[in-house]
This record gives C-alpha cells, sequence and structure tokens, in this order.
C-alpha cells in the first residue's frame, strides 16, 4: 500500500514532484511491482495529479475518504480503510507492505526481504525497517543547557538511537487490525544503513537524496525505465 494524499504543507506537491525524472510517487510504486511476493499493489490517494503519474502501471487506485486525507489522519486510520475494502478478515490480505511515497530508493529485494522474515517469524504483527545514529544529546533546563553526557565523550562512544527508516513497514493485517493488543506487541526490526534512508520531508531533502541516488546508483538501476535514462542523456 502506497498512501499519496494531497495537500502536503512543508513540500507543495511532493508525491508529484520530479525526482530524477520521475514523479516521487512512481520510485515506490516500481519498487513495489519488482517484488515477487507482493500481489496487489495500492496507491491510496484524493490527489488526481497521483492517479494521472500512476496511470499506465498495473495497480489499484483507491480514493482516499475526506476524513483520512487530513493534516490529523493516522497511518493507521488509512492502513485499516484499504484492508476493509479488500475484504478485511473475510478475504483480505495475509501482510500489508507500507511503502510510503516520500521515500522513493529501495534496494533491489528489500521488500522480499522484509515479507519472508515476517513469514518468518508467526508471532510478530509487523515489520518496521531502522536505522541508527549516534547523538551528543540532553536537554534545556530554564534556559540552561544540560548535556546527558560529559563533554569529552568521543562520538564512537554514543549509544546508538534507533529509529523507523520511513522506507518501510510490513503489517500482518490479521493482527495488526483486529486486535488492539497487537499493537503494543513487539515488532520485528530489520536494520538499514542510515546513508540509504531517504524521507523527504523538506526542499533540501531532495538534494541528499539525488547525492545518495548518484552515489549508489547501481544498486537503484532496476527502479529505471529505459525513458528515463535516455532522458537524461
Amino acid at each position: 500500500m502506497i498512501p499519496a494524499r494531497a495537500g502536503s504543507k512543508r513540500v507543495t506537491g511532493k508525491n508529484v514532484r520530479p525526482f530524477m525524472g520521475v514523479p516521487l510517487v512512481v520510485w515506490s510504486v516500481r519498487a513495489a511491482l519488482t517484488s515477487s511476493l507482493v500481489d496487489h499493489v495500492v496507491v491510496s490517494t484524493d490527489d488526481a495529479q497521483v492517479v494521472a503519474a500512476v496511470e499506465g502501471y498495473p495497480v489499484t487506485v483507491m480514493p482516499r475518504p475526506a476524513d483520512l486525507a487530513t493534516d490529523t489522519a493516522s497511518t493507521d486510520d488509512v492502513l485499516a480503510d484499504v484492508d476493509r475494502t479488500l475484504g478485511g478478515a473475510a478475504g483480505g490480505p495475509e501482510l500489508m507492505v507500507l511503502l510510503q511515497a516520500t521515500s522513493p530508493l529501495r534496494e533491489q529485494g528489500l521488500v522480499d526481504t522484509a515479507v519472508e522474515r515476517m513469514r518468518q517469524a508467526p508471532e510478530a504483527a509487523r515489520l518496521v525497517e531502522v536505522t541508527h545514529q549516534a547523538l551528543f544529546t540532553g536537554r534545556l533546563a530554564g534556559g540552561w543547557w544540560d548535556p546527558a553526557f560529559p563533554e569529552d565523550t568521543r562520538s564512537q562512544d554514543l549509544p546508538s538511537l534507533w529509529y523507523p527508516t520511513g522506507r518501510l513497514y510490513v503489517y500482518r493485517c490479521g493482527a495488526w487490525f483486529e486486535s488492539a493488543a497487537a499493537r503494543e506487541e513487539r515488532a520485528l526490526a530489520l536494520e538499514a544503513p542510515r546513508d540509504r534512508c531517504i524521507n523527504i520531508d523538506h526542499e533540501s531533502d531532495f538534494l541528499w537524496a539525488e547525492h545518495v541516488y548518484r552515489r549508489f546508483h547501481s544498486e537503484y538501476a532496476f527502479l529505471e525505465s529505459p525513458a528515463d535514462r535516455s532522458s537524461r542523456h
């Protein structure tokens, strides 16, 4: 499932902005379609430009209800809407892979690796791709900086902070949508290198994404079409 609503505040028209000459949302569509384990690709949107961008691809465009296209609507609610539309417990999908349109770069085989991990761990309700960074953190107290570590702490001695990359999530539909308790269960973690984990939220993120794309081009070339390559030469 690829959510791509209209109305981005920080980057206008973000989901259809060209990235390396291709609308941003299309990169996630292609990543889904190259997976050998994904049976059905759904784009959930309320944006006519997104619909036009994915036209010609073998995907189902699912209209997003107005109440799920607001700034306050949760991703879980959108996922549940898609699950219900596809049949829910009566005949919906076993697993649902979430690929956010704001993450255009995923390595070949990444989606299949995540799905296989979920199949091998039937007790897991979901999988989250994560990466890590060591940060010299602290807090502000009454206008004073209160560091969490001694000032002479070396960066290599700082503890790693792990966080979701935003590129990939997998949900076990029966457990996730039918049981609130399942959402409190431990999630499987799929580790990823930090320098590949692009999530475009600001204009400057496009520049970093282009750098990563060019630096590791051989790993993302499978997402290109011949027309993409010819248009850049």
